[in-house]
């Protein structure tokens, strides 16, 4: 990938890595653009952290079959939609990372249009070894401007955290 795009370019994806670069790529060029993850493509978390300030948008490249991702990760991003893209963390073995999502320091984010799937069968006991832990949703955390929308969850026995800090 080269620095000269122009406004509104799609980059097409297939691994962590590659997100990783076009989201950099994308989020410091004039006008931003669009990222699509291929069908097909094997899950990854989509983990964010820093960037540009310019719009950029990851969404699966079919929706009618959407990427599955282990979680959403975003840490000091501004301008980010992720649509399309499904989380399933019902696998998911240590329990602070049982979230669909966790997003900290960000705004002017979008969350749309996906399903997701947590691991928790019921409430946590610590004498119970079989027991999950009782498992967030979501989290977010001194953030502004973040939307949440069209979204179906289960196997969660907690919603959405929101924190801020002074």
């Amino acid at each position: 990938m080269n620095g000269n795009l122009d406004a509104g370019t799609t980059i097409y994806v297939s691994s962590a890595q590659e997100l990783s670069e076009a989201y950099e790529l994308l989020s410091n060029s004039p006008g931003g653009g669009t990222i699509q993850i291929s069908t097909g493509t094997e899950r990854f978390d989509i983990s964010l952290e820093g960037g540009g300030a310019e719009q950029v948008t990851i969404a699966s490249a079919d929706p009618q079959q959407p990427f599955v991702s282990g979680r959403i990760l975003l840490l000091d991003v501004d301008n980010v939609s992720i649509d399309s893209i499904d989380v399933d963390n019902s696998g998911t073995i240590v329990p602070a990372t049982n979230n669909a999502f966790f997003i900290s320091d960000c705004s002017g984010i979008n969350l749309s249009n996906f399903t997701a799937i947590g691991n928790a069968n019921g409430y946590y006991d610590p004498d119970d070894p079989e027991s999950v832990r009782a498992v967030t949703f979501g989290s977010i955390r001194a953030s502004e401007d973040v939307t949440i929308q069209n979204v179906q969850a289960s196997h969660y026995f907690h919603g959405i955290t929101a924190v801020s800090y002074t």
